[in-house]
């Protein structure tokens, strides 16, 4: 480009500064190579800036002597007073742990209001993950984090959350998330009671914790996420809870009674196998029968259907009604004569007057093992009918015969149904002769016959690079947030 034609680099140095200011810390580094004038630009930018970014991509392109001597020459640049913003993914291991206390006590310092610290990966060692190749000391947070009462959100992965005994809260914390951090029952008690304006609370596999208590009539907790790869006994009383997202085992004495603010729950049990039937789940979707949004994987499917077989159960106990529930989303591992049956049987045995959204979503493949559970009764429920359900979103389809009947069985239940939508996942269509899947353009051809009580149901088939749709699950971004890695 022509000089006469730059006209961002004739801009006043105070227009050009306010422009570095809303740049990315990475970008406006990069300006130092425009040309001369741009050279120290970046330098104001890192003097005033309330956002310093060390974060994954910014780490990803340097060593750590790289990364370390970066860090300090922005920090020795800055001469502001505030800092709003300070994000970290750094493994100080031995060598480097003076320099990150350093660094994480001038944020303190400086007011930071938002603290992201993710001391990557050597802490797999410290956690049970033997691939690790150095052993390492967990990174312990220093103490002045603990008297930081400028912290809004704190963000922590990988390290030792070792508050002092004299622990007196985070006076402004509203927002914590954990991840794979190591602290005891007591310090989490501890937090929760001291850190008195605490709205949401992220705990996802802290395998330290085997008791998780969250309770006290003064919390202001609205959001509470919990993934355990254990069974940590939980005890949570919390008024003003307004969102349950967990993950992981339940099992009887679990009680969520005292939610009666609850809107939105996710249960998500999926590789816990239970040796006898439990009362647990039953018990649970009594409790949370007044939400509105609810997400369950099929375990609890399972149980309903045992407890409805065997008649575990008692007259109190089935069936469920879900009064306010306007959204429900049902996450499938299969689709076989079982999974069908079992399916049914809580639609039997659970009813959803006020119910308008339905999302289920079934396994791309199906394994050899799920399609042997074949010549199973299946049975449809003759007591179910959906009054208000206007929307069905089923991804994961593929077409094969139960697949198809379920398809057929909610045209028939959904008497004021608008849209089904059924979303195929790209490379699921797979040509096995055990599979019995049929090709695409046969199932669609099969939807158009299929009878429709509501006459202004709409059937639409895509593949999910095409699912442009605006119906979207509530959780969708929490669920696959929950599983990851998991």
């Amino acid at each position: 480009m022509e000089k006469s034609d730059d006209k961002i680099s004739e801009l006043p140095e105070a227009v050009l500064h306010h422009i570095l200011s809303l740049m990315p810390m990475k970008s406006a580094t990069r300006t130092s190579i425009l040309s001369r004038r741009w050279r120290d630009h970046w330098k104001y930018f890192s003097s005033y800036t309330k956002t310093l970014d060390f974060g994954e991509e910014f780490a990803s392109v340097q060593t750590d002597e790289e990364f370390t001597t970066t860090v300090d020459l922005y920090i020795q640049q800055h001469k502001g007073n505030k800092m709003e913003t300070f994000r970290l993914f750094f493994e100080p291991g031995n060598r480097y742990r003076s320099d990150t206390e350093k660094w994480i006590e001038f944020a303190t310092m400086s007011g930071v209001t938002e603290l992201d610290l993710n001391f990557r990966h050597y802490n797999e060692y410290y956690i049970g993950f033997p691939e690790a190749s150095v052993p390492c000391k967990p990174f312990n947070l220093p103490h002045c984090l603990f008297n930081c009462d400028s912290l809004i959100h704190l963000n922590l992965a990988l390290c030792d959350f070792n508050c002092p005994l004299n622990f007196n809260g985070l006076q402004a914390l509203k927002t914590l998330h954990l991840r794979r951090v190591h602290l005891t029952s007591e310090m989490l008690e501890s937090v929760v009671s001291n850190c008195l304006l605490l709205e949401e609370l992220n705990l996802r596999e802290c395998f330290s914790l085997d008791y998780i208590k969250v309770s006290g009539p003064n919390l202001r907790l609205k959001i509470l996420i919990v993934v355990a790869r254990g069974s940590p006994k939980i005890e949570i009383s919390a008024p003003n809870l307004q969102s349950f997202h967990y993950c992981g085992a339940l099992f009887y004495g679990h009680s969520f009674a005292n939610f009666s603010q609850l809107v939105d729950v996710i249960l998500y049990s999926r590789g816990y196998q239970h040796k006898k039937p439990e009362h647990d789940y039953i018990q649970i979707l009594k409790e949370l029968a007044h939400v509105k949004v609810l997400t369950v994987c099929n375990e609890p499917l399972k149980q309903i259907a045992i407890s409805a077989k065997e008649k575990y159960h008692t007259w109190e106990e089935l069936p469920i009604t879900f009064d306010n529930l306007q959204e429900l989303q049902l996450l499938l591992t299969s689709t076989s004569d079982k999974s069908l049956s079992d399916l049914y049987t809580f639609f039997a045995n659970c009813f959803f007057p006020s119910l308008e959204k339905l999302f289920i979503q079934v396994p791309a493949s199906e394994s050899l093992f799920d399609f042997r559970l074949r010549n199973i009764a299946v049975e449809e429920p003759s007591n179910c009918i959906f009054h208000n359900l206007k929307s069905i979103k089923i991804t994961g389809f593929k077409g094969n015969k139960n697949e198809m009947k379920l398809v057929k069985f909610l045209l028939k239940k959904a008497i004021v149904l608008e849209a089904l939508i059924l979303v195929v996942q790209k490379d699921s269509v797979v040509q096995w002769e055990f599979t019995q899947i049929p090709p695409l353009m046969f199932v669609h051809d099969q939807l158009l016959l299929l009878p429709k009580t509501s006459s202004d149901a709409r059937i639409l088939l895509c593949k999910q690079s095409d699912d442009d749709n605006n119906l979207w699950p509530t959780h969708t971004k929490c669920y696959f947030w929950l599983t990851r890695n998991f």
